[in-house]
């Protein structure tokens, strides 16, 4: 016996599987799963949510009548809505004379989706989750637990009592008729056993159940039960169940039975009021097929429905903030909310149907009764009637009481802007530029000494120009923009005019001459230092006259110039060296573009030379030239000249050499422009035409000049009404005429009386220079005797 009760204190007592069976206990276990009323208090936490009222119940069980002992139930519980969560609590006692085991336990179910109808709210439907969290307690009676030695070291080591926590878990899925729900029973398995050395758990236990109701006449549940205990049998685990109930008396009084693989049950429940808060009482009767019966009373209070609590989301009214509103520019407006109904509802979306656009928004929550204005605004593209829908909680999230209130169409009127145009007849200021050009004789390349002296010979006291001065300088800047042309310089001198003894001194004379006239360009351009070279006596004549005396109107003027003549040196221009041989190659015409682009004053002489049968035969030498300066690059082509030379005998040929003899004789030019224009009498004047168009009156308008840089020239007009002509005579406010550098603009400016704006800028207003050129020509007469061996023609012919 003693080993017996020792066993017994270091398990689990048995009776911690039979807590918690509820007035429904009668159905067999077929409800554990899938109940959805008072008695999920007891069986799935998750039957809760779906309840539709709250209760408190107390009861008393008297457990295997017949059995040896007297074992009873007691048992307290209840649950209290506070949607969308419900709460619930229940204590019980299960035992005897010798034990007791109490169990503490704290319920909360929550629905996981929110539903989508106030039907799916009232009626409870969707899907909900429960969690219990209990606490179990073992207690043995000392005075009553009887052994043979009262100082048992097991009651010493851990006292009489052991508590410890277990968890229940459950998920239940209500839709009109149907319910299915799953239930976990101690899924942590905790262990009541006095010694912490006994690891026996109570077992899980795992519950998955329906309900199916028949119209109001009756509910069909079924559910199978999974016991996880080792000690069992496996075909013994699994407990399935199956249980029926129906209705009386308009539902008020309700009688029950199921049946499983342990035992089977019977009761019913009598409730005071179907619809108000009243008190019920149930019997169960419990038949195991092993053991002796159980006896179970219950007594309990069912509170009333919760009245119906839920917002109304009403739009009140949309109002344009602006009298006249207009395309194209922000349009304000405001909706006016109210939530009239009985209860909070939270952050909301609201959509704006427009033209060409949706506009959704969310807007904070509205308290009961509570009315807000929220503002909004828009771009209207188009003028005309539109309209504007406004549509709160659009996906229909919330649930409220009304729907058909969520919706407003405003309508408004949308002004066109306004439209102005400028037009300008004769757009143009026409302005002739004369400028004079002046141009003086070409450049003879000659420099003269005084006598006996390698002194340059300095110009006549009546001379308007120091020749030698503006032959170099002249000659100088013409070498260097010409890199590739040389100038040799020979000197002479005057075996008279010089008196020279003999031919040494002569020509020590010549060679000093040429050195100084070297000098003058160095000292002035030194760039040129390369391209100036001085001959030597030995490879020319120095004494060589350049005229003989002739027979002029005064002998001694004539002797004195025809001796200041011979006293020289003369400048000779050398181009680049250069084999030019018809046809050119493609290498050499690189070559010889690359040369005429290096120096601006050399050209390509082209020479027909031939005997050719016709009556003019230069004028066919010139077109067989012309013809081949056509077939040259167009660079090549631009910069050649052409020449026709007869040679009796001689077939006709193509002969190409490069000159720049250009350096002296382009004559220099200087232009000199007059100070006034000329103006063309039939453009003084621009004309400008303007227009305003729209549905509103013009309140202002302005018509302005201004330039390219953005500068205001003068304001032609302002008033009113814009549909007028206004004129500009070009004139800028000093009174000068328009700047030709610059571009012109005549802006209108149009508000009407909405405040818009329109501007309109007519085409671009210039000023058209004509340059017409008054050639001058100006000849600075240098006595020179033109006799002797080379003619005048050589030097003047440019």
């Amino acid at each position: 016996m003693r080993e017996l009760v020792l066993i017994l204190l270091l398990l689990p007592v048995s009776l911690c599987g039979q807590t918690g069976f509820s007035g429904k206990s009668s159905l067999a276990n077929s409800s554990v799963g899938a109940s959805w009323d008072y008695s999920s208090a007891f069986y799935n936490p998750a039957g809760m949510g779906p309840a539709k009222r709250s209760f408190v119940i107390a009861d008393y069980s008297r457990l295997y009548l017949g059995a040896k002992t007297d074992i009873y139930q007691q048992s307290v519980a209840g649950f209290s809505h506070l949607f969308p969560h419900s709460i619930g609590a229940s204590f019980s006692v299960l035992g005897n004379e010798m034990q007791q085991e109490k169990i503490f336990s704290l319920s909360a179910s929550t629905r996981l989706l929110s539903p989508k109808t106030i039907e799916a709210d009232e009626a409870r439907w969707g899907t909900f989750a429960g969690v219990r969290i209990k606490y179990l307690m073992e207690d043995y009676i000392k005075e009553k637990f009887h052994l043979e030695n009262p100082d048992d070291p097991l009651f010493l080591k851990y006292g009489y009592s052991r508590g410890t926590f277990s968890l229940d878990l459950g998920v239940i899925f209500r839709k009109r008729n149907l319910c299915i729900g799953a239930f976990l029973k101690d899924a942590n398995q905790p262990s009541i056993a006095l010694s912490d050395e006994v690891k026996n758990p109570v077992p899980l236990e795992a519950n998955l159940g329906a309900s199916f109701d028949i119209h109001d006449l009756a509910r069909i549940y079924t559910n199978i039960d999974y016991l996880n205990d080792p000690n069992l049998p496996a075909d013994e685990r699994i407990n399935p169940a199956v249980g029926v109930e129906t209705y009386f008396l308009n539902r008020k009084l309700a009688a029950r039975g199921g049946i499983n693989r342990l035992f089977g049950g019977l009761g019913a429940t009598y409730f005071t009021a179907r619809d108000r808060g009243g008190i019920f009482v149930e019997y169960s009767l419990i038949i195991p097929f092993s053991i002796g019966t159980t006896h179970r009373i219950s007594i309990g209070y069912r509170f009333r429905k919760p009245l119906p609590r839920y917002p109304n989301i009403k739009i009140i009214d949309i109002r344009a903030k602006s009298e006249k509103p207009i395309t194209r520019q922000p349009m304000p407006f405001e909706i006016t909310l109210e939530n009239n109904g009985k209860k909070d509802v939270g952050a909301f979306e609201i959509e704006l149907l427009l033209p060409d656009t949706t506009i959704k928004e969310k807007l904070p929550g509205l308290k009961e009764g509570e009315k807000k204005t929220h503002r909004f605004e828009f771009v209207p593209e188009n003028s005309g009637d539109i309209e504007l829908t406004a549509t709160a909680d659009p996906d229909n999230e919330k649930l409220e009481i009304y729907k058909d209130d969520n919706s407003k169409t405003a309508r408004f009127h949308i002004y066109p802007r306004p439209t102005v145009s400028i037009t300008a007849e004769k757009p143009v200021l026409k302005l002739t530029q004369v400028a004079s050009i002046i141009e003086d004789e070409p450049i003879v390349p000659l420099l003269f000494f005084k006598s006996g002296k390698e002194l340059l010979l300095p110009p006549p006291e009546d001379a308007q120009i120091d020749h030698s001065e503006r032959t170099i300088k002249i000659i100088g800047e013409r070498l260097t923009r010409n890199p590739d042309v040389k100038l040799l310089i020979t000197g002479f001198y005057d075996t008279i005019g010089d008196s020279i003894r003999d031919k040494a001194e002569g020509e020590k004379l010549a060679y000093k001459r040429a050195e100084l006239a070297r000098k003058k360009f160095i000292e002035q351009f030194p760039k040129i230092e390369e391209q100036i070279i001085v001959a030597d006596t030995s490879s020319y004549k120095p004494w060589e006259r350049r005229v003989e005396k002739q027979n002029f109107e005064g002998t001694r003027k004539g002797k004195r110039l025809v001796a200041e003549e011979n006293r020289r040196v003369e400048l000779k221009l050398l181009p680049p060296e250069i084999t030019l041989i018809p046809p050119l190659t493609e290498d050499k015409l690189n070559e010889l573009s690359n040369i005429l682009s290096r120096n601006p004053n050399i050209e390509l002489e082209i020479t027909a030379r031939g005997n050719y049968p016709t009556i003019d035969l230069v004028d066919s030498l010139l077109f067989f030239a012309e013809e081949f300066r056509k077939s040259l690059p167009e660079e090549i082509a631009s910069r050649a000249y052409i020449r026709g030379e007869r040679a009796v005998g001689e077939p006709l040929n193509i002969s190409l050499k490069l000159t720049a003899d250009g350096i002296f004789y382009n004559p220099p030019k200087r232009k000199k422009l007059r100070k006034d224009f000329e103006v063309d009498p039939e453009f003084n004047r621009v004309s400008l035409q303007t227009k305003f168009e729209g549905e509103l009156k013009p309140e202002k308008f302005n018509v302005t000049i201004v330039d390219n840089q953005g500068n205001s020239i003068t304001k032609l007009a302002s008033g009113k009404k814009p549909g007028r002509s206004f004129s500009w005579d070009w004139k800028l406010p000093d009174g000068s005429f328009a700047d030709p550098e610059r571009t012109y603009f005549a802006i209108l400016s149009a508000t009407d009386e909405a405040g818009q704006t329109a501007v309109d800028t007519a085409e671009a207003l210039h000023v058209e220079i004509k340059n017409r050129e008054e050639l001058s020509e100006r000849f600075i007469l240098v006595q020179f005797i033109f006799g002797g061996t080379k003619s005048e023609a050589e030097y003047n012919d440019a």
